[in-house]
C-alpha cells in the first residue's frame, strides 16, 4: 500500500520542478515494489478526470469532472505505466457525493 498526498493544483503552475520531483519520487517508489506485488495506491492526488473515452479504460465510466487537470493526466500516465485502474471512478455514486464539497466563503 502506497498512500499518497499530491500536490496542490497551485504548486504546479508555482513550483514545476518540485512538483515533477514529487512524481518522480512516485514513480521510483513504484519502481522498486517487486512485480508479483499487488500494488495499492491512494491518497489525495488533487486529480481531477473528466469522461474522455482515452481514458476510460484506466478511470472507468463514472469521472465526477467536467475536465482533466494536470495532476488528473499525471495519475492516469503512472497508471498506464504500472498497469493500474482507479476503481473510485469505476462505480455509479450520486452526484452529490462525487465530488467533495467546498464551502463558499
Amino acid at each position: 500500500i502506497v498512500n499518497v498526498h499530491a500536490p496542490i493544483n497551485d504548486a504546479n503552475r508555482k513550483d514545476p520542478e518540485g512538483t515533477d520531483a514529487f512524481w518522480e519520487g512516485l514513480e521510483d517508489i513504484l519502481n522498486k515494489i517487486p512485480d508479483k506485488h499487488t500494488i495499492i495506491l491512494l491518497g489525495d492526488f488533487n486529480a481531477q478526470l473528466d469522461k474522455e473515452k482515452k481514458y476510460r479504460h484506466i478511470i472507468g465510466k463514472y469521472p465526477a469532472h467536467l475536465r482533466t487537470n494536470s495532476n488528473g493526466k499525471r495519475i492516469v500516465e503512472l497508471c498506464r505505466s504500472f498497469n493500474l485502474v482507479m476503481k473510485s471512478t469505476a462505480f455509479k455514486h450520486l452526484p452529490r457525493k462525487q465530488k467533495t464539497w467546498k464551502s463558499p466563503n
